[in-house]
């Protein structure tokens, strides 16, 4: 039997990294039932972009380097894949994009919905509700 695809989003990355963070524990504790259940980390180049925005500063620098090389590490295992932002996927993006005028979702947040919803994905770990306006299933409640 296949392991449970899961979909990181930024969130996880950057709730995990930051010891501050309100979610920190929280995160702690789904990353480690995600590893006890034996799933498959699924994330894009866009989502390790934020979190290195996130933590562009040089007193935090590290932390998006060590996301990082945990999200290498998981597809050098065999146990996650980092997706490729292809020129057409963009394109199909801002066509999501443009047509959900309704919802505030980011373009980074579209690029998600659209590999998720082509790759057949239904779990996210993240506690943004956009993933559930999406019809996704998000795995932190907060």
């Amino acid at each position: 039997m296949a392991a449970q695809r899961i979909f990181w989003d930024t969130w996880a990355f950057i709730a995990l990294a930051d010891s501050r963070y309100r979610h920190h524990q929280q995160a702690k504790t789904v990353r480690l039932n995600l590893a006890q259940q034996n799933t498959y980390m699924m994330t894009t180049e866009a989502i390790l972009t934020e979190v290195g925005n996130h933590f562009s500063k040089r007193h935090v620098r590290h932390l998006a380097l060590t996301q990082y090389q945990f999200a290498a590490a998981l597809v050098q295992s065999g146990r996650g894949t980092i997706l490729n932002i292809s020129t057409d996927l963009w394109e199909r993006t801002w066509q999501f994009y443009q047509s959900r005028p309704d919802k505030d979702w980011g373009h980074t947040g579209c690029i998600s919905f659209v590999v998720m919803q082509e790759l057949a994905l239904t779990t996210a770990f993240t506690a943004d509700v956009h993933f559930e306006q999406a019809g996704f299933v998000r795995l932190v409640k907060v």
